[in-house]
């Protein structure tokens, strides 16, 4: 925790560029707790102005301590894909 150049202590930059993000979380992870992790990260990136999209899974397997599970919502993720890569200026010659 006292490491600063964590990406979630560093997100400054990320804001900036505007990159876009969809995470997918299973909220019963205890591999990677979401409240430390991915819910940390939508906040803070919320504090600069970016917006951060999360897709809620509410528990992963038992066998993987809730960090697998069947992808709830695939067609969401091709459309943020899609939405975000289609290139507008392309320099045509």
């Amino acid at each position: 925790m006292k490491y600063n150049k964590n990406p979630v202590d560093n997100l400054e930059s990320i804001a900036k560029a505007k990159i876009p993000i969809l995470h997918i979380v299973s909220e019963n992870d205890r591999v990677v707790p979401p409240q430390e992790n991915t819910y940390l990260l939508k906040k803070r990136l919320e504090q600069y102005g970016h917006t951060f999209e999360v897709i809620s899974v509410p528990k992963g397997t038992a066998k993987s301590n809730g960090h697998h599970f069947t992808h709830p919502e695939p067609e969401r993720v091709v459309n943020f894909i899609w939405k975000h890569a289609t290139v507008t200026n392309v320099n045509r010659q």
